[in-house]
């Protein structure tokens, strides 16, 4: 804040963090009072509960459909959002708006007097719903109108935390369910918000990277369609067959509905090589050349094994020769010996969508944290870094009883490490808060010292006294202890009291915003709690970022119980790795354990993928080893 005092004699003081939970702007747990219909999580709590009694709460999520806010044209009903809305402002909470125009429970989300005006829209599930035409001109224009009078009532509100883009995809996450749409239907909503709620923050879907564009590997040229996959853990230890294709789903036409590649096999698949899964989980792949052929509807070649986020990814190229069925879609097969072991699927994303949404302003949300399971309890975090820094990134987890009840929520975890691979300013109680916080007191607390930011004063140092008229220097060292930065920023400032706390001085620091404070190490957290029968060391050497060989471990000692286990582990480096440098990385595993990120315990300080760096080795090339270990 100044210079380091010059002082004979100084009083420092490291203040230490108490773990307590804050609720700052810009962050914290988000209640989903309406969530989808009026029979949300907040009708079961009475009128009373305000949120006071969750540890971080800050925000009340209001999510309903527009039918219940304009069932006659022209005629609103605010006080159905109003009422509750009030009682959590008076308790210093802000609220959020989603407003949806399809709903799985509703039979019109969108008002019905819209499609008696003329509105085009689908039926869905036999009757059950009905899905308005995201492009229809009747049902953008009365939209218009209604997001019109929302944003004239609520736009630029202090109060409100922020409003989703909700208006297309069943319960307004962006997956339309009766009719594909491009890239310019997504557009026309955003901007449609945008028009209305300039003075909001927005939040952008990262479904629409999946279900909004105008790729199609269909149409004739080269495409970049990488496929990914999930490696049963009775795959481990094991080599595959990688083939590929394209195929007709029910066409008794053809082969297994197969289209004909330019060259591959007489089945009309295409090998593309051998995937490998080792021990822990970990892939590698060899190529094949694929000879370009000189007829076939198409030609498949392969590239290099990748990760993207917790996924591994095998980037192909397509050439189409000719237009392809609409139907038409792509597949890859896993082979062991002549049998099908497992698939991998095409990874169809993409960016576009989310980049506009940036450009306009909007942040991201992902909506189905641990919907699944394991390594695939969140899928976008890859998007996430072109929208944290400088943007409250927010998570919302499936329904909290619904997780439970699939087995998907295991210890909870995998919502924390959410929070720390988007670096989540925000995030969701789906589920009654009392019960939520009754049945996770330990990840609510430990993730209440991750979420958002958290601005620490590290160390102050001060003159212990100082003569009337003197000029007072102080050295204050700042961090935040967050995953994400202080979006709203602001400067520090030191408040001087009399003996009577009466305030004299308050000493703005003008020459730093604490925005700009880099975020706090991820995955630095302890667990205090029995290991699992079962759980077993490992330990990989890393280079350049990618596992490319195991050591064994051995341990002397009961790993379930509490207390220190002596092991060893016997480094060795791969004849091709010599004269190269490796990152020595290990951990505590649980075979076939889905709950965790591949199956992994979590380290008391760590990385995001729960292995903890011991350090580096290197290898001459007659073998010598040589460790150099970490700080």
């Amino acid at each position: 804040m100044a210079a380091p005092c010059s002082s004979a004699k100084t009083i420092t003081v490291r203040p230490v963090d108490t773990g307590v939970a804050l609720c700052n702007p810009g962050m914290g747990w988000v209640f989903h009072h309406f969530d989808n219909s009026l029979n949300g999580y907040g009708k079961s709590l009475g009128p009373g509960p305000a949120g006071k009694e969750f540890p971080g709460l800050t925000v009340a999520y209001l999510r309903l459909a527009w039918a219940h806010l304009e069932p006659t044209e022209g005629e609103f009903h605010w006080e159905i959002v109003d009422t509750p809305a009030q009682r959590y402002l008076r308790a210093g909470k802000k609220i959020a708006f989603r407003f949806t125009c399809f709903e799985s429970g509703e039979k019109y989300a969108t008002p019905e007097w819209v499609k008696d005006l003329g509105a085009k829209g689908y039926w869905w599930n036999d009757g059950v719903a009905w899905e308005p035409d995201y492009d229809d001109p009747v049902f953008l224009e009365k939209l218009d109108h209604f997001l019109a009078a929302a944003g004239a009532r609520y736009d630029g509100n202090p109060n409100v935390a922020f409003v989703d883009v909700g208006t297309i995809g069943i319960w307004g996450e962006g997956h339309p369910c009766t009719k594909e749409y491009g890239f310019e239907t997504l557009k026309r909503h955003i901007d449609l918000h945008r028009r209305h709620f300039p003075n909001t923050l927005l939040a952008a879907q990262d479904d629409w990277s999946h279900h909004f564009h105008d790729f199609d590997f269909r149409q004739p040229g080269t495409h970049a369609v990488p496929l990914t996959f999930d490696a049963p853990v009775e795959a481990r230890g094991k080599a595959f067959a990688v083939k590929a294709g394209i195929w007709i789903p029910h066409d008794t036409t053809r082969p297994e509905g197969r289209l004909l590649p330019a060259s591959g096999d007489p089945d009309r698949r295409v090998p593309l090589g051998t995937l490998r899964i080792d021990d822990d989980g970990s892939a590698s792949f060899d190529a094949v050349e694929v000879p370009a052929g000189t007829g076939g509807q198409f030609r498949v070649a392969p590239g290099k094994l990748r990760r993207l986020g917790l996924r591994t990814l095998l980037d192909c190229t397509w050439e189409v020769r000719e237009p392809l069925p609409p139907n038409s879609q792509i597949f890859c097969h896993l082979e062991r010996n002549g049998v099908i072991a497992f698939a991998a699927w095409p990874f169809l994303r993409d960016k576009r969508p989310l980049d506009y949404a940036r450009s306009v302003g909007c942040t991201l949300r992902d909506d189905s944290i641990l919907v699944q399971g394991g390594a695939h309890a969140y899928l976008s975090e890859w998007l996430a870094p072109d929208f944290w820094p400088d943007r409250p990134v927010i998570l919302e987890s499936g329904h909290y009883g619904h997780c439970k009840k699939m087995g998907t929520w295991g210890d909870g975890s995998r919502y924390l490490d959410a929070v720390e691979d988007y670096r989540a300013s925000y995030v969701s109680i789906h589920a009654s808060p009392p019960e939520f916080l009754r049945e996770n007191v330990d990840l609510i607390a430990r993730t209440n010292r991750r979420l958002g930011y958290r601005l620490n004063l590290v160390e102050a140092t001060r003159p212990d006294a100082l003569p009337a008229g003197a000029l007072l220097e102080m050295a204050l060292t700042w961090r935040t202890a967050g995953v994400a930065p202080c979006s709203p920023g602001g400067n520090p400032a030191v408040t001087l009291v009399n003996e009577r706390e009466e305030i004299v001085a308050v000493l703005v620091d003008e020459g730093l915003n604490v925005r700009d404070l880099a975020v706090g190490p991820a995955g630095d957290w302890t667990v205090h709690v029995a290991l699992p029968e079962g759980a077993v060391p490992f330990c990989h050497l890393d280079l350049d970022g990618e596992i490319h060989a195991g050591c064994p471990v051995s341990v002397t000692g009961n790993l379930t119980r509490h207390g220190e286990v002596a092991g060893e582990v016997r480094l060795r480096a791969p004849a091709e790795h010599r004269g190269k440098t490796l990152t020595v990385k290990t951990g505590l595993w649980k075979d076939g354990d889905a709950t965790r990120l591949w199956g992994r315990m979590v380290p008391d300080v760590g990385e995001r993928d729960r292995r903890a760096v011991l350090g580096t080795v290197w290898a001459d090339d007659a073998g010598e080893i040589m460790f150099q270990p970490t700080d």
